[in-house]
């Protein structure tokens, strides 16, 4: 676990983390959320539009990838403050696996930065998710 971004280097990678998605889950998000979308519970609703059943809100599958990073560089190290998502295919209920590398660090700057690149998986192995996130450390004194 990198203490600070010294400790850090380009092509290190985040430690895969997974995680299982249970329909309670996706109850338990779309109430934090407020998206009741039907795509997230409607089981017969969603087999009528031609998927296998409900999918997994984008914001939660995202939150999960967030939360590898957490568990690898805790907020007292780095706070993320900047992200960008591309949601490739809807993320079905069941395992996810995140994971990533360090893509990018800079610094020199007086708020020294580390660009993450991020992805998630089904269990198929396909990804499904993929992120830009930006760490930004304590300065290094």
């Amino acid at each position: 676990m990198p203490s600070s971004i010294t400790a850090m280097r380009e092509g290190t990678e985040v430690p895969p983390f997974e995680r299982e998605i249970s329909p309670a889950d996706l109850v338990k998000y779309a109430g934090a959320s407020d998206d009741y979308s039907p795509q997230h519970w409607d089981h017969t609703y969603m087999v009528a539009a031609g998927f296998p059943g409900v999918i997994v809100h984008g914001w939660l599958t995202f939150a999960i990838m967030c939360e590898a990073v957490r568990r690898w560089i805790p907020p007292e190290t780095a706070e993320i403050t900047a992200f960008k998502v591309r949601y490739h295919r809807p993320h079905l209920p069941g395992p996810v696996s995140c994971g990533g590398r360090v893509a990018r660090i800079e610094s020199a700057a007086s708020e020294p930065q580390a660009r993450l690149e991020l992805w998630a998986k089904e269990a198929s192995g396909e990804v499904t998710t993929t992120a830009d996130v930006t760490l930004t450390f304590a300065a290094v004194s």
